[in-house]
């Protein structure tokens, strides 16, 4: 059964479905891909700060996350290239990598599926 826009909202950024609504027990379906637990998505805009520290935090809203996907753009552009992206305690980490650094207005997107 479709999810329907009372079932799946935007809420400050982030993609949140409203699991009183729909039964995630076995699992969720989006687009014939079967997903197990919550999902999350949002985007993130990187402020003159995080470009100056080479680092930024993302808060998922969950308290684990078992697979999470990063994409950054820049002026348009795929930007990502060697970022380093990791995860802890439900918050995603964006650092400078060797050739990439995070700049000022690059815009993160960001996938999240945890609990």
């Amino acid at each position: 059964m479709p999810v329907t826009t009372t079932q799946a909202k935007w809420v400050g950024g982030v993609l949140t479905f409203d699991s009183a609504a729909v039964n995630c027990d076995d699992g969720l379906q989006i687009g014939g891909v079967a997903m197990s637990g919550a999902v999350r998505a949002g985007t993130h805009t990187v402020t003159s700060a995080e470009d100056a520290a080479g680092t930024l935090d993302i808060a998922t809203g969950l308290a684990t996350v078992s697979a999470h996907f990063v994409q950054v753009l820049r002026s348009g552009a795929l930007a990502t290239s060697d970022a380093a992206v990791s995860e802890s305690g439900g918050t995603i980490t964006v650092a400078d990598g060797s050739s990439f650094a995070a700049t000022t207005d690059d815009v993160i997107h960001w996938i999240a599926v945890g609990s």
